[in-house]
């Protein structure tokens, strides 16, 4: 099991991925997937901040961001 900054470093890793990817769908023009690229980006990018702030490694099973 990954400790906590273990936990959060493999979400932020795969946030950065998701950047990268935007990038490329944005300059081929593939402009829904990129926005649902950056969307992937901003969950992973929450859940990182979750898990860094709460007890737990394990944010919650919910798309609800509020």
């Amino acid at each position: 099991m990954l400790n906590k900054n273990e936990h959060t470093k493999f979400w932020l890793d795969s946030a950065a991925e998701d950047i990268e990817t935007s990038k490329v769908l944005f300059a081929g023009r593939r402009f829904g997937f990129c926005l649902f690229s950056l969307h992937l980006c901003i969950e992973k990018t929450i859940k990182a901040l979750w898990i860094k702030e709460s007890i737990t490694n394990t944010p919650p099973y919910t798309h609800t961001i509020y």
